[in-house]
């Protein structure tokens, strides 16, 4: 008998892991999308524009000195527009679990 309950008590815990870490659309609606929208599209743009850029400073420091690639500048606009893709996300995210929250 213990043994039956502690399956159970098992599946559940893993029932629960799994929709935790897998997240649910149970909540989505395309109000979060679109209020996402705006920073994810600046996001890709800067990252379109940069995208020679990026493939210049995958080869090294030296390479990319060699071609010119203002190094600084460029990492932080490329941490600015992966910042702009990532973050809208996980605002909507605590939007949704924050208690008495920003709906």
């Amino acid at each position: 008998m213990d043994n039956i309950a502690l399956k159970s008590l098992e599946m559940r815990i893993i029932r629960g892991i799994i929709y935790w870490t897998m997240g649910s659309f149970h909540t989505s609606n395309w109000n979060k999308v679109f209020s996402c929208l705006p920073f994810i599209t600046i996001g890709i743009l800067v990252i379109y524009i940069l995208r020679w850029k990026i493939n210049i400073l995958a080869l090294g420091y030296r390479e990319a000195k060699i071609f010119g690639v203002n190094l600084e500048r460029n990492k932080i606009f490329i941490i600015i527009a992966a910042t702009l893709l990532g973050a809208p996300f996980f605002i909507v995210l605590l939007r949704k679990t924050r208690a008495g929250g920003w709906h």
